[in-house]
């Protein structure tokens, strides 16, 4: 899975809280593919800080 796919994986679980099920149903994927592309998304958004929303500053 392309780094996009990964990123989405994990931000629909976190950002969203969709369950695993609910995104490998929506991507027609495995369940179990979504939880490995999740947790390699995460490792992504640590390495290189990414956000969803950026942070806004007054």
């Amino acid at each position: 899975m392309w780094e996009g796919g990964l990123l989405a994986c994990f931000w629909a679980r976190r950002e969203l809280g969709m369950t695993t099920v609910q995104i490998a149903l929506r991507l027609g994927i495995s369940q179990p593919a979504v939880s490995r592309a999740s947790q390699r998304g995460e490792k992504i958004v640590e390495e290189y800080g990414f956000q969803l929303v950026p942070e806004r500053k007054l």
